[in-house]
């Protein structure tokens, strides 16, 4: 697979990292309508809870791995 994680490698890479999402897991066995349907459903659910958030008028969170610097 190309986006091999090995064990050594979790906990130093986040919890979000793309070799963890299961749409590419998918993609990558060549299982194209399945992935496709994972990775709308995905973005659906995202969209539906960003616009909850506005509605509600939260905050954008602020990232856990990442930090602005100058």
């Amino acid at each position: 697979m190309l986006n091999h994680c090995t064990p050594e490698m979790k906990g130093v890479i986040a919890p979000t990292d793309s070799r963890f999402r299961n749409d590419q897991r998918l993609f990558e066995e060549g299982k194209m309508d399945e992935a496709d349907k994972e990775k709308t459903r995905l973005e659906v659910k995202q969209r539906a809870s960003r616009k909850e958030k506005e509605e509600r008028k939260e905050e954008v969170e602020n990232p856990l791995f990442f930090r602005k610097t100058d």
